[in-house]
């Protein structure tokens, strides 16, 4: 039985990762689309968990 690359992870990173998709969608809605004018850091979003663990680390 194979163990899942993501289940070899610690739990910090794989926290991280989600903290991080959770604040990038408070910033969706179209109420903010008139204030907020696109990310700032990083400058393209991570679309995968893999680059938002590259972008974490």
């Amino acid at each position: 039985m194979q163990t899942r690359p993501e289940a070899r992870l610690s739990t910090s990173l794989v926290d991280l990762v989600a903290a991080c998709k959770l604040v990038e969608s408070a910033f969706q809605p179209p109420a903010l689309a008139q204030i907020i004018t696109g990310p700032v850091c990083p400058a393209q979003m991570p679309t995968s968990d893999q680059e938002w663990r590259d972008y974490i680390r």
